[in-house]
């Protein structure tokens, strides 16, 4: 159990360190550990970590869907801040998807949140997020990440 508590933050270690398939392996753990004890907040640690697996190894759209199941675990067990966090990367996915507007969408409700608990750095953070994607072409609207509630 000492270890499923660290395998999210080796996670975001390896993607920091661009170490992609040492990231997918903890994740893989991360998923059988979900699989084999059954709680909702293991199910969202393994989605969140997949999806950010998936973006980084360039798949924006399975990202997405992860990302989705894992917002909608995050909610379920009334995880407001976890569900931001994985908003955040869900918004990162609409723009490598294209969809700009869903991204904006996708990081205002995050930092909503965030603002809302008071977590400044993370508020900092989405606003850079949002000056960043103002200089990038407006994009038609596919409905690919317009999955907020």
């Amino acid at each position: 159990m000492k270890r499923i508590r660290l395998l999210p933050a080796h996670v975001e270690i390896m993607l920091a360190a661009d170490d992609i398939e040492e990231a997918r392996r903890a994740c893989h753990e991360l998923a059988d550990a979900a699989e084999s004890y059954g709680t909702e907040p293991l199910r969202a640690l393994g989605a969140h970590a997949r999806g950010a697996v998936e973006l980084a190894d360039g798949e924006a759209q399975a990202a997405a869907i992860w990302l989705r199941q894992a917002i909608e675990a995050w909610q379920q067990v009334d995880a407001p801040y976890e569900a931001a966090r994985v908003g955040v990367i869900m918004g990162l996915a609409c723009r490598a998807l294209g969809d700009n507007d869903g991204a904006v969408l996708e990081l205002q409700a995050a930092r909503t949140v965030f603002q809302q608990l008071g977590a400044t750095p993370d508020v900092s953070r989405i606003d850079t997020l949002l000056v960043r994607g103002r200089t990038k072409p407006a994009a038609s609207l596919p409905a690919n990440c317009r999955f907020s509630a």
